[in-house]
């Protein structure tokens, strides 16, 4: 449509501030997984009008950064599933 305004898209990975969805976009975290990581104070977030949580791409990347390599690997969703399972049925 000639003369529409056309809104700037960021892409998710350049993003600054996140929500917990975003997060969990980002990383193959389930949304419970996020939650418990801020509760417990392994992830920073604030609040935002209210109820809002919102993670900083800083803080997302010094939390994954303290994160055994195997660990970053999954979140990105680069480990192979058969070391997956196996991850799985040794416990850990």
């Amino acid at each position: 449509m000639p003369g529409s305004l056309k809104i700037p898209t960021v892409e998710l990975r350049d993003r600054v501030l996140l929500t917990v969805a975003e997060v969990c976009a980002l990383t193959n975290m389930h949304q419970g997984t996020v939650y418990k990581l801020i509760h417990n104070g392994a992830l920073v977030a604030r609040r935002r009008g209210g109820r809002r949580l919102l993670i900083t791409r800083a803080d997302l990347d010094a939390y994954l950064a303290r994160l055994p390599e195997v660990h970053r690997r999954e979140a990105a969703g680069e480990v192979d599933p058969l070391f997956q399972k196996a991850l799985q049925d040794s416990g850990y």
